[in-house]
Parts: C-alpha cells; structure tokens; sequence
C-alpha cells in the first residue's frame, strides 16, 4: 500500500510543493528554500528496510538540487541533515547540465553516484531502496514491473535506528546563478522495516502454528499408545486375578510396575514432542531465512549500468 502523503507534515515556504496522497509535486523549488515533507513512524521504526518509489525530473537549472527521499533522526532540509550528521538520503543534482542521482550516509559521508546526461531523467524512475546491516543499496529501474535495470547504488552505512522518512526537501543552501528544480517524487510504499511489528506478525504467527500442529499431532499419537499399553496392563492384571490370590499380588506389584515404566513412557513420549515441535518451528525459520537470502541473492545479480565518475563537484561540498 502506497504511504498517504496528505497525512505527512509540509513546509512549504515558497509554494512550490503540492501534494495529493500518493504524490510530490515541485515546480521551480529553489535551492535555498526551506521546504520539505516528511512524517514521523516512531523511535528505532526503521532498522533493515525495503522502500520502494519512484521519481522524475522534468528538468533543473545549473546547481539545483532536490532531496528525493531520506530515513533520519532529523526532520528537515538536507542541510539540517548535513548539519546533525545525520541520514540517509537519496538527491538529484544538476551540475552543467548532467543530472547525478546520489545515496549518501550523511554520518560518515559514503556515497555512490548514478549520471543521467541531460539534466533529466527522461522519464519515470522506478527505485527501490534497501538497508541490510550496514549495506544501503538503490536499484532504479526504467520500468514498473522493476525488470529492466539502469544501475545499482552501494554505499556501506551506519547501522543505527531511524524514525522520519522523508519525501521530498530542498538543501537550504544557496549558491551563485540558478538553482530551482522541477519534477516529483510518488507512490513510497515501506515493502519491510525491521523494527515494525507488522514485518514479524505473519511468521510468528504461522511458526506458532507449526508448533501447536506438531504438538497436538504428537500429543495425540502419545495418548493412542497409552490407551494401548493400560488396556494391555488390564488385560494382563484380570488374568492374574483369576489364577490365585497369590498370582494377583504378583500381578499388582506387576501392574505397580508397568505403571511407574508407562509413566516414564509418557516422560520420554512429551520430552519427545516437545524437541519435535521445536525442531519443526527452527526448521520453519531457517526455510524463511533461506528464502530471504536467495531474494537477496538474486538482486544482487542484477546488471550495474554504465556511470561516468567525472563529477565537478564532491557531494559533501554540495552544501555550500
């Protein structure tokens, strides 16, 4: 499900933004302006993280720059970010006409940048943005079923907890000559996030599941034998009953027996279950983990497009 954008905080201070719920759109949003849009999911809500959404640029004067996503501590501009060292994010910047498409961990300054000559993308980008640990990677796309790929972005990132995600913000940074930018940002959707409840619920509860299936299933089985070994003892001790007085006692201290011996069974039968349904729920998590690695595996295959490192600038001079 898409993230609702009319539900987002909005500072505007020149106008430039408008929003409806999928979608960001900003025409001519300068530079310097401290404008942005973001909503707060709570303490620690972004650990690992999927997000997927997509952006275009229709077109961006000379050092214009626009902040197309970002999960931070800090709600604000990039330079609010810049300046508390804090946040991931993902920026477009136009410089002599080549427009860099940038990821960028504003806590230790790792980035990795994608060029698309022109200042423009030439159409809708469709991205998705992945934080596994200490590993933050943006595919883009040039399609919506996310099929064919343009290039893949890696940077290595701090591992720490974020609570903003933010969609749209300017740099509040000015620059000499013309820097407003035009285009938009939409349809974010937050496919995993870690520290979200929703993310563990299904496995949990289908976990859970496998456990008391193979609980009752075995509890049942055990309570079959029982039945079986006491009518076996009853069968035995009427036969001794009928024999002599004598016979009997043996066949009480017989039954005494058996009984202690079936007791220890039923021990040995509910110790068993009990490891069985365990074993069942450790291999029920490892099968996910091993689906999940190889979904990893699989995006990691992906072809990396062509990227020209000649940038003029640094990125971290950006801000200037």
């Amino acid at each position: 499900m898409f993230e609702d954008l009319t539900t987002y905080t909005e500072v505007d201070q020149n106008s430039d933004i408008t929003i409806t719920s999928p979608k960001a759109d900003f025409v001519s949003l300068d530079r310097i302006a401290n404008s942005y849009v973001y909503k707060d999911h709570g303490i620690d809500y972004f650990g690992d993280f999927d997000i997927d959404f997509e952006f275009y640029i229709q077109e961006g004067a000379d050092q214009g720059l626009v902040v197309l996503f970002a999960v931070s501590n800090t709600s604000g501009t990039l330079n609010d970010m810049i300046s508390a060292t804090d946040g991931l994010t993902v920026f477009a910047y136009n410089n002599t006409n080549n427009l860099a498409i940038t990821i960028q961990d504003w806590s230790n300054s790792n980035y990795d940048t994608y060029i698309f000559g022109g200042g423009t993308t030439s159409g809708v980008i469709y991205s998705t943005i992945s934080r596994s640990v200490t590993t933050l990677t943006m595919s883009m796309f040039s399609d919506a079923n996310r099929t064919v790929p343009i290039d893949i972005l890696t940077l290595t990132s701090e591992a720490g907890t974020k609570r903003y995600l933010t969609v749209l913000a300017s740099c509040e940074s000015a620059v000499s000559g013309g820097d407003a930018i035009t285009g938009y940002t939409q349809n974010f959707e937050i496919i995993y996030a870690s520290s979200s409840s929703s993310s563990i619920s299904s496995s949990s509860v289908s976990s859970s599941s496998v456990s008391s299936s193979s609980s009752s299933s075995s509890l049942s089985s055990s309570s079959s034998s029982l039945s079986s070994s006491s009518s076996s003892l009853s069968s035995s001790s009427s036969s001794s009953s009928l024999s002599s007085s004598s016979s009997s006692s043996s066949s009480s201290l017989s039954s005494s027996s058996s009984s202690s011996s079936l007791s220890s069974s039923s021990s040995s039968i509910s110790s068993s279950s009990s490891s069985s349904s365990s074993s069942l729920s450790s291999s029920s998590s490892s099968s996910s983990i091993s689906s999940s690695s190889s979904s990893k595996a699989s995006n990691g295959a992906w072809i990396f497009g062509e990227e020209n490192p000649t940038m003029g600038e640094e990125p971290v001079s950006w801000q200037t």
